[in-house]
């Protein structure tokens, strides 16, 4: 038989999101600030250090490692996979793209 790709990984260390980070659109330079604002959006909060790449918040409203707001942003939905790391990432640039730091209450804390 043929293997299935492995399942991605709900719960992710700082490493694994740096590492998609390389792969993605933001800067190098805001890297340690996004990784500040997942850990503050969608952290564990159990001492582990893991985010939650599923996390929902605001009621359901939003998605993901950087909470991504569906109901502002309908379109990101639409065209990325707000719970996975590199969805997540791809749609919070475009968010940040058009909002910048204020689209996250935890990026100044």
């Amino acid at each position: 038989g043929h293997l299935l790709p492995p399942a991605p990984q709900r719960y992710i260390a700082t490493s694994l999101l740096r590492d998609a980070l390389a792969a993605s659109p933001w800067p190098e330079a805001l890297w340690g600030t996004v990784i500040r604002v997942a850990e503050c959006e969608s952290g564990l909060r159990d001492g582990t250090g893991l985010m939650d790449t599923q996390a929902r918040g605001d009621d359901g409203r939003a998605h993901g490692l950087l909470q991504v707001r569906v109901d502002v942003w309908p379109h990101l939905e639409a065209r990325y996979a707000l719970s996975s790391v590199v969805g997540a990432l791809k749609a919070g640039w475009e968010v940040y793209l058009v909002q910048g730091a204020a689209a996250w209450s935890c990026w100044d804390e």
